[in-house]
């Protein structure tokens, strides 16, 4: 009779809902194992009781049963109990045996707690500069009587670890608090913390007119943008030179410090814009593209200055007739006297963003070149952008930092919303984010889910081709 209770007591408990048994059949076995237990956790010692009355076969005849109770004790009874001295986390499974030789097999995880377990958590360094690799270790945690079966880390910037001595990136200005939580064999848990001060970096790359940095780029002619923004900050040399061009040289960015232009080229077309102190001074570079409107910004007049552009003195006046042009021709681009279409001079070449076909229609989108956060020029585009490379500071004398690229067509407001404030690297349609401010090494992180940069062409450090390191940033 009391062996009959024991049975019916184990039985309920399993269709009670104890942690379910992961079964592993053996083929299409005819035996079906059915294992029931009094207990799956509990402080050592534990005892659990065991019964396999349950299990059948399709075939006729006896079954055998063959207990495996993790910790090198076995059983072949039908109903057994087991006594477990240690603590620690066991697998107790059960193989049963037809008179046809078929086999069923079913186990179920068994822990056992011991006395106590102490969390201990070391971190080195504690402090310092964005980005901060820090070294993690919890192996000094103690379990006096069992094993540590999991380690759980969060770093408190929404990334985790399993690991017990993990490395971890602080890409932003902060302070960090860490937790560590381990867990033993037997299931006991513990808890500790400790807390990271990531400061902000300075830093940038000085380029010296022969050195680059490579930005890859997630694009193909399969994947091609029909709308996006490249954004930088340059601080230019009096020399000036190409802040960027993209690899397929559809596209390239130009600083003429010395006369205070700037140059964009882009798909065989020129247009330059008047921007007063170019050089010594951190300026922010942006290039909108849209392929899905036609109309360029109001044109932006040029402020007179002394900086050697044409003057109403020595150019010709807005509104009426001109004096001599630098091409030979008298007037100016509004239609006096000696214009492209006429003039005592050689016709002037054609501007951008006209067509000789007459219907004033170039393609369908436009590219605005905006200098901290104010359109300046624009070309028409029918280009979407499908190269895989940004180069950034080839041909340049200045420092470079911050650059980003999106894939949507950016707003003045957008621009100016954004370009004094570093980016988490989550922002909606932002394609990929190098802050430069590593300050070290060959790698530019990339923010966003993209590749990472690198100075030159490579990862490989190439004297000549990479640009240095510069302690100077921009505005951020």
């Amino acid at each position: 009779m009391r062996h009959a209770t024991l049975i019916a007591l184990l039985a309920l408990i399993l269709v009670a809902g104890c942690p379910q048994n992961q079964l592993d059949r053996l083929g299409a076995s005819a035996v079906t194992p059915q294992l029931a237990i009094s207990s799956t956790q509990g402080d050592a010692p534990l005892t659990v009781s065991v019964s396999a009355e349950g299990s059948i076969s399709s075939n006729s005849g006896a079954l055998s049963y063959l207990w495996d109770f993790g910790d090198g004790e076995q059983s072949t009874e039908v109903v057994a109990t087991h006594i477990y001295e240690q603590p620690g986390r066991y697998v107790l499974s059960l193989r049963v045996t037809d008179a046809n030789d078929e086999q069923g097999i079913s186990s179920v995880e068994i822990r056992v707690a011991g006395s106590g377990a102490v969390a201990v958590v070391s971190a080195d360094p504690t402090s310092g500069a964005a980005p901060l690799y820090v070294q993690f270790d919890a192996t000094q945690s103690q379990v006096s009587d069992d094993t540590i079966y999991d380690y759980a880390w969060d770093f408190g910037d929404g990334a985790t670890s399993r690991e017990a001595q993990p490395q971890h990136r602080f890409d932003y200005e902060g302070e960090y608090t860490v937790t560590l939580k381990i867990t033993t064999g037997g299931g006991l848990e513990a808890d500790t913390f400790t807390t990271i001060a990531v400061g902000q970096n300075e830093a940038s790359l000085l380029f010296d007119g022969s050195s680059l940095a490579t930005l890859p780029l997630p694009l193909s002619n399969q994947l091609a943008l029909t709308q996006y923004t490249i954004e930088a900050w340059v601080k230019s040399d009096i020399d000036g030179g190409t802040l960027a061009t993209l690899g397929d040289g559809s596209l390239a960015i130009e600083l003429i410090p010395a006369s205070n232009r700037i140059r964009l080229q882009l798909n065989g077309q020129t247009a330059e814009a008047l921007t007063p102190s170019l050089a010594a001074n951190w300026r922010h570079i942006a290039i909108v593209c849209d392929l899905a409107t036609d109309s360029s910004p109001e044109p932006v007049e040029e402020p007179e200055d002394g900086d050697g552009t044409d003057s109403p003195e020595d150019g010709g006046d807005a509104d009426g007739e001109g004096g001599e042009g630098t091409d030979g021709g008298e007037g100016d681009a509004d239609g006096a006297e000696g214009d492209a279409d006429g003039g005592d001079g050689e016709p002037e070449p054609e501007q951008d963003g006209e067509d000789d076909s007459g219907d004033g229609t170039v393609g369908t989108g436009t590219c605005v070149l905006y200098v901290d956060g104010v359109p300046v020029t624009s070309v028409a585009t029918t280009q979407p952008l499908s190269t895989n490379r940004l180069t950034i500071g080839f041909g340049l004398r200045g420092k470079v930092a911050d650059v980003r690229v999106w894939s949507t067509a950016r707003d003045g407001v957008s621009l100016l919303a954004t370009k004094n404030s570093r980016l988490t690297g989550t922002e909606p349609n932002l394609l990929g984010y190098w802050p430069m401010d590593d300050g070290s090494g060959q790698v530019l992180r990339n923010l966003t889910d993209g590749f990472d940069g690198m100075l030159g062409m490579s990862s490989a450090n190439e004297p000549g081709a990479d640009p240095a390191w510069s302690l100077e940033a921009p505005p951020l």
